[in-house]
């Protein structure tokens, strides 16, 4: 079982580098930019701000608690 477990895993491997190649054949023939991606994380002092201001009393107000 582990011997079929290793087989599939080096045919899955071979699979996965077959479409990273595809992919960079692909962005070459057709002239697709590289992407960059940035996550745009939320300022973390705004966080700390609304956690002073909202208190459990104002939630249940908010809720009709």
């Amino acid at each position: 079982m582990l011997k079929t477990l290793s087989y599939a895993h080096d045919v899955i491997k071979k699979l996965c580098e077959a479409q990273e190649d595809f992919l960079e054949e692909y962005k070459k023939l057709f002239h697709i930019p590289e992407v960059k991606l940035f996550f745009n994380n939320p300022d973390e002092t705004l966080y700390y701000k609304l956690k002073e201001f909202l208190t459990e009393e104002k939630l249940e107000c908010l809720y009709d608690k």
